[in-house]
């Protein structure tokens, strides 16, 4: 069941980001096509999530960016917004995400045991890695 038993290192995950973070394309070679790129990064739902207590904008196995820049289209203006950023998050409180715009990637993950719910370090990081 991927989205609870999920195993891969930091490297892994940003390198499978990176790749979306441009588009689907790998050291120069399509992995995935532009139509099914399109598809799987746009949103699909939009709303408050039935299992998780927050908006969630869905694409086909990815959600929004948790990030006070990356929703907020009203930061501070040298700040540019992640708007088109797509990721998923674990419930240990691991994140990948990618952003289009900037071609950006990002994986934090750990073996401390703990849930998204009392370990901030996942949105800290986050918001450092937007506001550089």
């Amino acid at each position: 069941m991927p989205a609870a038993n999920g195993v891969a290192s930091a490297k892994a995950l940003a390198t499978i980001y990176a790749m979306l973070a441009n588009g689907g394309i790998w050291q120069g070679k399509t992995l995935i096509d532009s139509a099914t790129f399109e598809q799987l990064s746009t949103p699909q739902v939009e709303g408050l999530d039935a299992v998780m207590p927050a908006a969630m904008k869905w694409r086909l196995g990815y959600h929004r960016l948790f990030s006070l820049y990356a929703n907020n289209e009203d930061t501070d203006k040298r700040i540019s917004p992640a708007l088109s950023g797509f990721g998923h998050m674990g419930y240990n409180g691991s994140v990948a995400w990618c952003d289009p715009e900037r071609q950006l990637s990002f994986a934090f993950i750990h073996n401390f045991d703990t849930t998204m719910l009392n370990d901030v370090r996942q949105f800290a990081l986050t918001e450092a890695v937007l506001s550089w």
